[in-house]
């Protein structure tokens, strides 16, 4: 019964609840949950099927090549993560120490960034974040990318619909330092140069 099912359910999670990702084979574990399954005959789709199936084949094929591949992946994925978090950690420093917020735009200077703006009411619906422009340049590029994908997410709250090759554009003509160029990162954000400073806008 589903109560049963619920059990056993667990006792397989829980087998290897406390291991390392480089400690649980990966064989035994389908293994027990293709028992618990059949026990209970639960069929599961066949795509499923195939899909569990060929993990295993590949896990195994790669113990074979190299039996240390699981622990080593492990370790790969923890670097990865760690690098991750000093980047988060040197760009958030980075912005609490460099970046200026704009909010209720001055619109004098809001006219001088963008001649497109005509009405006095602009100043009310521009908001960003503008960095000086020769340290920008000076930060590593990963750095410069992730200033750029969190400045984003403090002015629209997320960075969907961003695209790589719009932050490489941007970067770019960062790098080349031309006042009053700008490019867009999507419908919503416009990055100036300007000033000697790199602004990110948003039109709320």
């Amino acid at each position: 019964d589903q109560m049963h099912l619920k059990n056993d359910i667990k006792l397989v999670l829980d087998k290897n609840m406390t291991a390392e990702i480089s400690d649980i084979n990966i064989k035994d574990f389908a293994a027990d949950m293709f028992m618990m399954l059949n026990r209970h005959k639960i069929t599961l789709p066949r795509d499923i099927t195939m899909l569990i199936r060929g993990i295993v084949v590949i896990a195994g094929l790669l113990e074979e090549i190299n039996p240390n591949i699981i622990e080593s992946l492990s370790r790969t994925s923890k670097v990865v993560e760690e690098n991750n978090k000093y980047i988060n950690e040197i760009t958030t420093e980075v912005i609490k120490s460099s970046a200026a917020l704009l909010w209720n735009y001055d619109y004098e200077l809001l006219q001088e960034l963008d001649e497109n703006i005509e009405n006095d009411n602009a100043k009310e619906k521009v908001i960003g974040v503008y960095f000086n422009l020769q340290d920008f340049n000076n930060l590593d590029i990963v750095i410069r990318k992730n200033l750029i994908i969190k400045s984003v997410e403090l002015l629209k709250g997320n960075s969907k619909n961003i695209e790589k090759a719009n932050i490489d554009e941007a970067i770019k003509l960062a790098k080349q330092n031309v006042g009053g160029k700008y490019t867009y990162l999507n419908k919503e954000i416009k990055v100036i140069i300007k000033n000697g400073n790199i602004f990110i806008l948003k039109v709320v």
